[in-house]
């Protein structure tokens, strides 16, 4: 039988200890395989229209109902808890205005059960939970990760074979992540483990990187093979693509990143030095970064810079503006060695060459494209159609709407073009993520601030939220400036499970009083509206998106849509007395938000609402951005080995293992990096710190170990360790090795068993030096019969046969033998002789 459970009661599963869960499984059994639903462990859950009932186990409480499906009822764990905190949780999530109470289940007395045929049932839709056979509960707690889970309209996407292109747009929510997983992923799976590395999923958040190849290691396995390098930035692909044989006629390998180009030229110039703000400063990135990609677009920023200054609110004087023209106009009038210039670099070459690949098969899946440039959008275009075989070859996924880069780049343009043949325009409009309170807070906001035209640009479509929950109002607070740090620290004082909360800023300006607030309480998380992208979790604090009290423009718009859309139930806006005083002029409170002044109080009644359950692909963003923080205070011995230590076990529990690897290179521990990347089948890895560093007996494991290559492990060793102290660890290895490559001679150099080194010179029919070896040992007739057993003898076989019978005393052979040999020299003649007087008397 299956039923369905909430993935946030599958995360709750994950975490209780073992006997328990085996208690709660034979509940499971009893109430959902053999209908029995009468008993003191379940009750009803009286004054709701949908019949719901509860479970109890121990201390645990399951809440369930029954959802319609194929003409019959399949059970639907909504909520599972603690008994002290689970009526209310459930209440908070699902029904804010329900007064909890019990009701006992009436039995029918002819069979002492329910009566199943009189529960009435609401039909809800299946979708936002997962389906789940009851015998393979067990699977799917360790399997199944709720952000690989989709609908039916989802999974038809997932399961048509597309042709060429296929492009997926939805708001916040929708599920374009999990998409670009499932159909790497079921990609992976139909090549069979075969050229596996046609496989590049492309996104900009490190953080992200690091989880799609996380959760790929956990699912792509085929036979005994895993995968765990998947994922890259435009950079990285570059890198990679060059080292697999594209642009070998480029010298594309010392170009550096725009912001440092841009930044060390403005080093160079006084004026600019002194007086460009970091704001200012990138304001100039942004419009040299648009401006370079103008020269091969029509469709980018397309504004003359007086304009684009005004526009973003650059004020300056006008022999400064000269001033800044006149850099400007240098800078863009010839190649600066930039990463801009190494992607037009790369187009051009795209345009101008025929181009011919090994790899004729790259599959190419980019998440949040929106953020990418045009030119790195069309190089990766270009390069998927490099591809001649009927079979889809890019897979892109975005939102124009949390586009939060200063440009009109739109990614759409690039592929609208595209013949419907050649592909599919997909739209998601089912959102699993944020309560129905939060969906209507959202739409009233980007709805009604103030705005320039054409912001919205339909963005505002009806979002069907799934999951039926309506929800916590969002609440609105005010803080005091000058005391943001102290405030903070004392509302965070006394609470516990603070330390995956999130608090989201938009303005870069912000970013360095809320990284003071981590530091400090050491209980929050801090992320900008760019970089909290794919993340999603139960409460949000969010400071001062309202700052600036002007019209909107396009990507502070975008911001404010990111940032409101990260909370799945309960949101704490923190603004200054000016930013609510602006918001409340456009936005009524009436039944949106809550309004509390103080501070204090409003921080106590969000952390009152708030739960900490998060899901596993958000915690692993939150434990990503706060381990890199912590290790860049301990590089800069601001942090402790204690601290590390712990940082470096969990990156193991998370199967952060290229993270780990890059970590150990960085504190000079080659060989853990090497072994971590052993362990995740990362042999190329692996074998490249070992070569840069010199490292040939981990070189020689890897090849011989767990690439079977012993030709290559042989070649190791005789280059590097064969006259090495290291011999002594790997002799065996090494022996074996060369009797793998049926070089049986040179493996019996190293076994020191006379038994074992004559079975292994057997194997290779050197019966010679085996006829030595016996000789040495004075088993002379033995040493003869090898002799013998030989194909072909030369005449120092013949000597040495004539030696061996010398020594035996048998002077006649002997002699018979050194004939053979055709003595020349003066003492062989001597000897012969002898022999030969010997051999008459």
């Amino acid at each position: 039988m299956e039923f369905l459970i909430s993935k946030e009661s599958l995360s709750f599963l994950k975490k209780i200890d073992k006997n328990t869960y085996e208690d709660i499984k034979k509940h499971l059994e009893k109430y959902f395989d053999n209908n029995g639903y009468a008993g003191s462990d379940i009750k009803r859950l009286k004054n709701l229209d949908e019949k719901t009932y509860r479970i109890r186990v121990d201390n645990i409480r399951i809440i369930f109902s029954f959802i319609k499906k194929d003409n019959g009822l399949i059970p639907a764990i909504k909520f599972v808890g603690f008994r002290k905190d689970v009526y209310s949780n459930y209440k908070r999530k699902y029904h804010p205005e329900w007064n909890f109470e019990l009701e006992e289940i009436k039995k029918d007395k002819s069979n002492q059960t329910s009566d199943y045929k009189e529960i009435i049932v609401n039909t809800n839709s299946e979708e936002g939970y997962l389906k789940v056979p009851l015998n393979e509960i067990d699977e799917a707690l360790n399997n199944i990760d709720p952000y690989l889970c989709l609908d039916r309209e989802q999974e038809k996407i997932i399961n048509e074979n597309y042709k060429k292109l296929v492009m997926v747009k939805g708001g916040p929510g929708t599920g374009k992540t999990t998409l670009i997983l499932r159909k790497a992923f079921l990609t992976i799976s139909k090549q069979r483990g075969n050229n596996i590395n046609n496989i590049k999923i492309l996104t900009l958040s490190e953080e992200l990187r690091d989880l799609y190849n996380s959760i790929l290691d956990k699912y792509a396995k085929i036979g005994e093979k895993e995968f765990n390098n998947f994922s890259y930035s435009f950079s990285s692909l570059i890198n990679d693509l060059k080292d697999n044989g594209f642009f070998q006629d480029l010298l594309i390998d010392d170009y550096i990143p725009l912001k440092k180009s841009i930044d060390n030229k403005i080093e160079e110039n006084k004026f600019l030095r002194n007086n460009l703000t970091i704001e200012e400063k990138n304001i100039v990135l942004d419009y040299i970064k648009n401006k370079k990609s103008r020269k091969n677009f029509s469709y980018t920023y397309d504004k003359d810079f007086e304009y684009y200054l005004k526009e973003n609110n650059f004020k300056i004087k006008k022999q400064d503006s000269d001033n800044l023209n006149n850099f400007l106009e240098k800078y863009l009038s010839k190649s600066q060695n930039d990463e801009l210039d190494r992607d037009l670099e790369i187009l051009k070459y795209l345009k101008n060459h025929n181009i011919i690949i090994n790899n004729n098969n790259l599959k190419f899946f980019v998440d949040e494209s929106q953020d990418f440039s045009e030119v790195q959008l069309e190089i990766i275009k270009r390069i998927s159609e490099l591809n001649q075989n009927d079979e889809l070859k890019l897979f892109i996924v975005g939102d124009i709407h949390q586009k939060v880069a200063k440009s009109t780049f739109n990614w759409e343009d690039l592929f609208i073009e595209e013949s419907t043949k050649n592909r599919i325009f997909v739209k998601l409009k089912k959102s699993y993520r944020f309560s129905n309170n939060i969906k209507k807070f959202r739409e009233e906001v980007l709805k009604n601030l103030p705005q320039e035209e054409g912001v919205k640009d339909g963005a505002l479509d009806e979002i069907e939220v799934i999951n039926k929950v309506k929800g916590i109002k969002p609440i609105m607070t005010i803080i005091d400036e000058s005391n943001v740090v102290s405030s903070f620290l004392e509302v965070s004082k006394d609470k516990e499970n603070l330390e995956t909360q999130i608090i989201t800023f938009s303005d870069e300006k912000d970013e360095k009083l809320l990284s003071e607030i981590e530091n400090k309480t050491k209980k929050f998380m801090v992320f900008s509206s760019k970089n909290v992208k794919g993340l999603e979790t139960d409460s949000i604090i969010i400071y001062r998106p309202f700052k600036g009290r002007r019209k909107l423009k396009k990507e502070e718009w975008n911001n404010i849509n990111v940032m409101l859309s990260r909370a799945q139930n309960n949101l704490l806006i923190i603004n200054t007395k000016e930013d609510y005083d602006y918001f409340s002029k456009h936005i009524l409170k009436d039944d949106l938000y809550l309004y509390e002044e103080n501070f204090e109080k409003a921080f106590d009644e969000f952390f009152s609402l708030r739960s900490d359950i998060i899901t596993n692909y958000s915690a692993k963003i939150i434990f990503l951005n706060r381990f890199r923080k912590f290790f860049e205070k301990y590089m800069q011995g601001q942090e402790n080995e204690a601290n590390l230590k712990e940082y470096l076990s969990k990156l193991k529990t998370f199967k952060f293992f290229n993270v780990y690897a890059e970590t150990m290179i960085k504190l000079g521990d080659y060989i853990s990096a090497i072994d971590t990347l052993v362990k995740v089948k990362d042999y190329e890895g692996a074998l490249k710190i070992s070569k840069e560093n010199n490292l040939h007996l981990k070189s020689f494991e890897i090849y011989y170990e767990n690439l079977k290559d012993y030709k290559k492990a042989i070649e190791i060793f005789e280059a590097n360790l064969k006259d090495t102290y290291d011999i002594r660890q790997i002799k065996e290895r090494v022996k074996d090795s060369y009797i793998k490559i049926k070089n049986y001679l040179k493996a019996s150099d190293y076994e020191d068993d006379y038994d074992e080194k004559i079975k292994i010179l057997l194997k290779g029919n050197h019966f010679k030096e085996i006829a030595f070896l016996e000789k040495e040992r004075k088993n002379y007739d033995s040493a003869i019969k090898y002799y013998l057993k030989a194909k072909e003898l030369t005449n120092e076989d013949y000597k040495n046969i004539a030696d061996i019978y010398f020594l035996k005393n048998d002077f006649k052979n002997a002699y018979n033998y050194y004939k053979k040999g055709k003595p020349v020299e003066k003492i062989d003649r001597l000897k012969q002789e002898l022999l030969e007087i010997s051999s008459i008397y």
